[in-house]
């Protein structure tokens, strides 16, 4: 006796429609996982294939630049002393400058990185965003340099038995001077790569000795009281070659793990959500100075009233060399905003296949949004082989869309239901899971969602019992084998 199914037709032929559909689907839900697994390596694995980012080619890293630039208004602390030169005699001076920035010149030295200190963001772990200081894209970073030398002279005349000391403060000359400031403009500039955790050695060089004379003036101008006695000239020459060397000390970012302080440190940063992500900035350096002084006076005094004319001064050759250095100065920045760019993807909410009948197959387009500020890309998988999705990779610009097609094609009748994967490379949810259910109706019979009775008056594909139909999936029993289909489902986002 051969038992009759009023869905399918005999027992032989339900037989054989079962195993057939239960092979089929296992062969395919083994492709699903693999499918799956690649798909959940895919963003992991460009993260974190090295520590190179190119926002261009790659939707799984970003990239966030700042303006960074600090200056020094005032001189250096420290002052250069010569010695007595020469160190004996009836005439000695001796010399004590400090490096200034020029009048109305600028700064003595300034910092700048105009076209952005670089900031590279990475993520393969949910929720996590890993940055790095990019210190190699381009060389546009510069210290600029640019100084004066400021002398305090101090004469020493040893005449007839009349010791006296003449002190010409660096005010004072400087106010008796055409144009109020000393003859000496130097500068230099270094390019360097952002952001500047490695030193940046910029050399000035400065004009030979003889070719720098830094002021010269007469007694007769100056106001020390020993001046009315004394005709006569000063006049100095000073020349420098310092290095200035800057370095970047120290990165910290608001949320970071930890300090950057070279350009292999990295720093891990909680993330939640969003289109983009702003991290605060505080940026500290230093600035140290280094180099050689050297100093040549000339005075010649003509006449000291009551004893009558001379020509005494500084033996012609007489000089000094200093070598000098500062502690470290610190160069502050103000607190910079780094703006990142971050795909945003989002799921539908809800989508209906309702009914189709076994043996055809109906299309559904969902829609997937990236409202982020950067592209993304997704993959998609399908755990039931009777709902096909696109495979490989797609990616959707910023702010963009994508109209995923669903394909449904039951193979036999009553409820099915599939999880539609959705990996992409959005840092915060990098797996979404779609749940889709449909209902497979009596051929060239398609029903609205429930079933809807056929001519006869029978039930349709709600009229299968469990004998006679699959089986509903797990998660969907309380619908039963009523066919009902369910709205597509997915793990809410955020606003």
């Amino acid at each position: 006796m051969i038992l009759m199914d009023p869905c399918r037709g005999t027992g032989r032929e339900y037989t054989y429609i079962m195993r057939s559909h239960t092979m089929h689907r296992s062969a395919r839900v083994v492709g699903f996982l693999a499918t799956a697994l690649g798909a959940l390596s895919f963003a992991t694995t460009e993260a974190r294939a090295g520590t190179k980012c190119d926002p261009d080619l790659s939707s799984a890293c970003s990239r966030g630049t700042t303006h960074l630039t600090a200056d020094r208004p005032e001189g250096l602390p420290t002052t250069i002393e010569t010695p007595w030169m020469p160190s004996t005699g009836s005439v000695q001076v001796k010399a004590s400058l400090k490096v200034d920035p020029v009048k109305n010149g600028g700064p003595l030295f300034s910092v700048d990185m105009a076209r952005g200190a670089v900031l590279d963001a990475t993520w393969g772990t949910k929720g996590k965003l890993t940055v790095r200081p990019v210190t190699a894209v381009q060389t546009d970073g510069v210290v600029r340099v640019r100084h004066t030398l400021t002398p305090t002279v101090q004469v020493k005349l040893d005449l007839f038995g009349l010791p006296s000391t003449m002190n010409f403060p660096a005010t004072t000359l400087v106010n008796r001077l055409p144009g109020a400031k000393f003859n000496y403009d130097s500068a230099g500039q270094k390019s360097f790569q952002p952001w500047g955790l490695a030193p940046v050695a910029t050399p000035v060089e400065g004009p030979t000795l003889d070719a720098s004379r830094l002021f010269s003036v007469g007694f007769d101008i100056l106001s020390d009281a020993i001046t009315e006695y004394v005709d006569g000239s000063l006049a100095l020459n000073a020349t420098t070659r310092p290095t200035f060397t800057y370095r970047t000390t120290k990165v910290t970012l608001s949320g970071g793990s930890k300090v950057l302080a070279s350009a292999t440190d990295e720093a891990q940063v909680d993330w939640n959500d969003g289109d983009y992500a702003e991290l605060y900035a505080m940026v500290e350096g230093e600035m140290t100075v280094a180099g050689q002084m050297d100093v040549k006076p000339y005075v010649n005094i003509t006449r000291v009233y009551g004893f009558g004319g001379l020509n005494i001064g500084v033996p012609v050759g007489t000089m000094a060399q200093t070598a000098y250095s500062t502690p470290p100065l610190k160069v502050a920045y103000a607190q910079q905003i780094i703006h990142i760019p971050l795909p945003n993807v989002h799921a539908p909410e809800a989508a209906d296949l309702k009914s189709v009948p076994v043996g055809t197959e109906v299309e559904k387009t969902v829609t997937l949004e990236n409202t982020g500020e950067l592209a993304a890309e997704m993959s998609f998988a399908s755990k039931d082989p009777e709902f096909t999705v696109p495979t490989g990779k797609v990616k959707v610009p910023a702010k963009g869309k994508y109209e995923m097609r669903v394909t449904f094609r039951p193979s036999a009748m009553g409820p099915a239901s599939t999880e539609i994967t959705v990996t992409s490379t959005d840092p915060d949810h990098p797996v979404q899971t779609i749940k889709l259910a449909a209902n497979g109706a009596v051929p060239g019979k398609a029903g609205a969602a429930g079933g809807e009775a056929d001519e006869d008056g029978s039930a349709g594909a709600a009229g299968c019992s469990a004998a006679g139909s699959r089986a509903p999936a797990s998660g969907l029993a309380g619908f039963g084998a009523l066919g009902l289909t369910v709205l597509l489902g997915v793990r809410r986002r955020r606003a």
